[in-house]
């Protein structure tokens, strides 16, 4: 299954200033729900209009899946853009080539001012076992032990790889068990919060290499490398 170049646009009879100038969604975006083998890819989604709490601004979501990829996608401007979202099980998925930028959590969407970074991440109930590959963050990713929040949202990770990672996002990663980030920019923050609280329960640290060396990573993009040694098939990017 397939969604292929889907993208938001302004409503002509939106507002033209105030609350909701500019934004293309009210809130959510593309949700990928209970599935598996979907491909989501050259997709451009953004500017939602909520992005308080509750669920809302998610631009790309992902829910109870396996095996989906996300390919050559652009998030612009959503609370999340893009999420592994509640209840147990999604595992094997693959944010390819995307890129996320403007991420913002906005309490009060009259009060952008208050707006704390959005992060891109694993949200809720021990995502395992999926790949962030060779993209692109102006805000950040997120895998950590979120306690209580949203419910008893807990661990949200275990054994998931950040690989080739660019941008002056900020990278949290704190999985239960093994984590691994391999390769970023220079820009790009990393934090492995295991003494924090949102690390609470996650040791051994996860696994950092590569820090501000990402250009030079080979290969650039595990995804493509292994979809090579796996099936014999090369794909361009």
């Amino acid at each position: 299954c397939w969604v292929e170049n889907v993208a938001t646009f302004e409503s002509p009879n939106a507002p033209t200033s105030g609350a909701g100038a500019g934004t293309h969604l009210q809130s959510g975006g593309i949700s990928v729900n209970q599935s598996k083998r979907v491909t989501v890819t050259a997709c451009d989604i953004g500017y939602a209009e909520n992005r308080g709490t509750g669920g809302n601004g998610y631009l790309y979501e992902v829910v109870q899946s396996n095996e989906i990829l996300y390919s050559h996608n652009t998030a612009t401007a959503g609370r999340h853009n893009f999420i592994q979202n509640w209840g147990f099980g999604t595992s094997g998925v693959v944010w390819h080539d995307v890129v996320s930028l403007d991420g913002a959590a906005v309490p009060v969407k009259e009060l952008p001012q208050l707006a704390t970074i959005g992060y891109s991440e694993l949200h809720h109930s021990l995502a395992m076992a999926n790949l962030v590959d060779n993209s692109y963050f102006s805000d950040g990713w997120s895998m950590i032990n979120r306690l209580s929040e949203s419910s008893g949202a807990g661990h949200t990770g275990t054994e998931n790889v950040l690989w080739n990672i660019q941008g002056p996002g900020l990278i949290r990663s704190a999985n239960f068990g093994w984590g691994y980030v391999i390769g970023t920019a220079p820009e790009t923050g990393v934090a492995a919060p295991f003494a924090w609280p949102l690390g609470e329960g996650t040791l051994p640290q996860d696994f950092i290499e590569g820090e501000g060396l990402g250009a030079g990573l080979e290969p650039s993009s595990l995804y493509l490398d292994q979809l090579q040694r796996r099936t014999g098939f090369a794909a361009d990017n």
